[in-house]
């Protein structure tokens, strides 16, 4: 085996001055000790000092053309600062998370000895040559600015002459100018940490092609445990991606690059994982890690539904982390489904920044939607899950009828049409503008709003196992459905908003019709036949008053809306009381009240009859923003480029709205006391843009886009009530 490159010490922003390289002291295999300075973190990271040692091996001597102040010494490891999450020794997992100061502090001051280690399947002076060649011919030459200087100083990341084929191919030149912009940007830390992570990824990706004929298979499992690090990291994966150097970049906390990658099988074409099955190692170690409690955040993973369902039953009780599950079929080899790319940039851009996509993925993106902005990268990955819905596996999803009708408010004509292959055949008649109107409005005929509620229902995924809704249902068999046994895989506030949304919208003539229906929607179902029954013997005391005189001298002289309210009914009783005053066909305040007792007895009604199967914990499909907002990192790299755009000059290669988004987002920092008037923020807007009076209409349209996008990741409260929206804490 080839000795250890040598590689130059660069210090961090707190070392103090000195020469390039300062021999650190070395860690024992079986982890450091106290007296070894390099070894020792701080007290945030006290548990995890103890790191394993892997080798980077390289030429016995460098060839010539290289700077002698830039020669490593013999003696010299690479070094990593600790709060980086590049490879923890399987045997040292077994910590927690660091104690001490909290996540999203400053960063740590302290490093640790790191060596990358030679893949098995190769020999290691091979291995050792190509890198330490490849190297000396200028991937990465670290040169101070001048001699001496302040604590902290930067160092300048250049690139001396290009390699020959071995890493970078003809891409370098574009991944090389965004290299040196990033540089300007970080500290020193960060750009030996930028450097670590490319030099395993380029050595991976260039023996697997040289060895194996293809690029390797990539997988996105972000752990985003090292918050510090997050616009960093998203840098430079859009910048692999620009480049093409790894056409999908894995990167997963608590292992090493290199171990991980040697357990990702390899495809012909980039993908995302997996081709046929979950690798059973990975799975093990992500068990493992997270029973440990040494993984924290949001994992992605994307695969065959059959192959995500077996991952979830495996992790259902030890997983501690929140796990992002994208079922897709046949991983990505339908041409009709969404590609890898796609779903990677989508997650990509909500988790970080739309600032930084790479040009792939922005025309993806745009392909889908027109615009990127959050709210579309959500109906993306919805409108990938749809293909799936009839035979998915996966409980934990749920749409609520919000989104439903969110998301066919934005579907395009052709996203409709694909969806129509996958509707039922009595629905695949509607067109796309009479469902964004039904859905939007909840206006139209009985007819056409049976179907829509069909449609729903296909949408909503009912569970497994309860029973379904009649074939022809309408509006005046939603309550009837939902009082039944059985029911569906949604919230039931949810659900309760939906049916009250319906009814309020109907007069009591219309309640009237939706009675009468009921009788003939009834017969078609087994649940419902006691109620046909009833009210067939009963039709007779409907009429008038009778029902009403009935109720009041059983109560005393209570109102049926007052007993309604301190007792439980039964669902007959609730059925026979709506009924009475719908024929009634009077006072028509005293009818809005009682609606609201119904509503109230009907949520009971719903908790009573009802067991609501709950998401498996922390396991989820990309649809609960609340949940992925709090597992996202700090927002403060979002922040700071949302700021950042209204004082930069226009850029042609970031979207129209994300300027838009700025703009809105400025404006609300500097309102008073961080709260502001909705109508009064929208004209503060108009107002700093001189938008003409013809135009005021696009404008505000366009801005409240913007104001859902930031209430979508979580920077503001949505709107309520007096339309008071508060500005949320970063």
């Amino acid at each position: 085996m080839g000795r250890p490159l040598e590689l130059p010490k660069i210090g961090g922003s707190n070392n103090k001055p000195g020469p390039a390289t300062v021999p650190p002291a070395v860690l024992p295999e079986s982890g450091g000790t106290a007296a070894d300075p390099v070894a020792v973190s701080s007290s945030r990271f006290s548990s995890l000092n103890s790191a394993k040692l892997c080798k980077i091996p390289a030429t016995n001597s460098p060839p010539g053309g290289v700077d002698d102040s830039t020669s490593p010494p013999s003696n010299s490891r690479l070094e990593l600062p600790l709060d980086l999450p590049l490879g923890l020794p399987r045997e040292e997992q077994s910590v927690g998370r660091p104690s001490g100061r909290p996540i999203g502090s400053s960063h740590c001051e302290s490093s640790v000895t790191f060596r990358m280690s030679t893949p098995k399947r190769r020999g290691a002076d091979d291995v050792g040559e190509e890198v330490g060649e490849s190297l000396s011919k200028g991937i990465f030459s670290f040169k101070r600015r001048g001699e001496g200087g302040k604590r902290g100083k930067k160092r300048d990341l250049e690139e001396d002459s290009p390699p020959q084929g071995l890493f970078w191919d003809q891409r370098q030149e574009l991944c090389s100018s965004h290299m040196d912009s990033l540089e300007q940007r970080v500290e020193d830390r960060d750009a030996r940490y930028l450097r670590d992570l490319l030099l395993k990824i380029k050595a991976f990706v260039s023996d697997t092609k040289r060895n194996r004929g293809s690029i390797p298979m990539g997988v996105l499992v972000s752990h985003f445990q090292s918050p510090l690090r997050n616009k960093l990291t998203a840098d430079v994966l859009f910048t692999l991606i620009r480049s093409e150097v790894c056409p999908i970049v894995l990167y997963e906390a608590g292992r090493s690059v290199e171990d991980l990658l040697n357990d990702v099988p390899t495809a012909k074409k980039p993908q995302m994982i997996w081709a046929s099955k979950l690798c059973p190692a990975l799975m093990g170690n992500l068990k493992r890690l997270c029973a440990q409690g040494t993984t924290t955040g949001l994992v992605c993973l994307v695969g065959p539904v059959a192959s995500l369902q077996e991952l979830r039953d495996n992790l259902t009780q030890e997983f501690t982390s929140s796990l992002l599950l994208v079922p897709i079929r046949d991983a990505f080899q339908d041409p009709r489904a969404f590609s890898g790319r796609a779903v990677f940039g989508a997650f990509m851009y909500q988790a970080n920044s739309p600032l930084r996509m790479g040009p792939r993925v922005h025309d993806t993106l745009a392909d889908l939607q027109g615009n990127i902005n959050s709210t579309h990268v959500l109906y993306a990955i919805k409108f990938c899950l749809l293909e799936h819905f009839a035979s998915s596996p996966l409980t934990a999803l749920c749409l609520s009828p919000q989104d439903i009708r969110n998301f066919m408010n934005q579907m395009t004509q052709s996203e409709w049409e694909e969806l129509q292959e996958h509707l039922p055949e009595d629905l695949q008649d509607l067109e796309r503008d009479t469902v964004r109107q039904i859905l939007v409005k909840t206006s139209g005929s009985l007819t056409i709003t049976a179907k829509i509620t069909r449609l729903l229902q296909v949408l909503m995924q009912l569970r497994p196992g309860a029973s379904t809704f009649s074939q022809n249902v309408s509006p005046s068999g939603l309550y009837n459905t939902i009082l039944n046994e059985g029911g569906l895989l949604t919230k039931v506030k949810e659900y309760s908003e939906l049916v009250q949304k319906l009814s309020t919208s109907l007069s009591p003539e219309g309640m009237k019709e939706i009675i009468k229906e009921s009788k003939l929607i009834l017969k078609g179902s087994a649940h419902c036949a006691t109620w046909l029954a009833w009210f067939e013997t009963k039709e007779s005391e409907f009429q008038g008053h009778n029902f009403e005189q009935k109720q009041k001298e059983a109560a005393g002289s209570s109102s049926p809306m007052l007993d309604l309210k301190k007792k439980r009914i039964s669902r007959d009783e609730l059925k026979a009381g709506l009924k009475s005053h719908i024929l009634r066909g009077r006072d028509v305040e005293g009818f809005a009240e009682f609606r609201k007792s119904f509503f109230e007895a009907f949520d009971e009604q719903l908790i009573r009859h009802f067991e609501v199967v709950p998401a498996v914990r922390n396991i989820f499909v990309f649809d609960d923003t609340s949940v992925l907002n709090k597992c996202f990192p700090p927002r403060v790299s979002l922040q700071q480029s949302l700021t950042s755009l209204v004082n930069d000059e226009k850029d042609p290669s970031v979207p129209e709205s994300a300027y838009r988004l700025g703009k809105a987002f400025s404006l609300l920092t500097e309102w008073p006391g961080k709260k502001a008037n909705y109508h009064d923020w929208i004209q503060s807007y108009l107002a700093s843009e001189n938008i003409p009076a013809k135009k005021r209409k696009e404008a505000i349209a366009k801005f409240i886009v913007s104001a859902k996008e930031l209430a979508f990741m979580g920077f503001i409260q949505p709107p309520k009530g007096n339309l008071i929206t508060k500005l949320v804490d970063v």
